[in-house]
């Protein structure tokens, strides 16, 4: 998982250096006008029996998110999970986030798992 992979300490260009030199992981970025205005990075993920690609994270900044940018940065990544061999692409959307899910669904993506949590207090928390 990226988040899991990076430390708070890491300087920016190592932690690129990382995600650029993995063969299992794609770094992709959008742009228009010759300005960056998005970003994925999935992984195609081996450990299981069918090798499975997962976005890790897909951003698009605001004003860029009519015109199609997001559209081809998941093309994209679904197009590079498939030639690894993978059965199928998973990628977050957490809670709340209706557009992130709404942007998945209208590339044919469906929710099939949904992670329920219950926070248990620590000592100092208010009951």
């Amino acid at each position: 998982m990226l988040a899991a992979s990076i430390a708070e300490s890491d300087p920016l260009q190592d932690v690129l250096g990382r995600l650029l030199a993995d063969q299992d992981r794609l770094v992709l970025l959008g742009s228009t006008e010759g300005v960056a205005v998005g970003f994925a990075i999935v992984h195609c993920d081996r450990r299981r029996t069918e090798p499975i690609g997962v976005i890790e994270a897909v951003y698009v900044e605001p004003s860029a998110r009519l015109i199609g940018v997001g559209e081809e940065i998941l093309a994209l990544a679904v197009s590079w999970c498939a030639e690894r061999g993978c059965q199928g692409v998973d990628a977050p959307a957490l809670p709340g986030s209706r557009a992130a899910k709404a942007f998945f669904e209208d590339h044919g993506f469906v929710a099939r798992l949904l992670v329920m949590h219950h926070r248990l207090p620590r000592d100092g928390d208010d009951a």
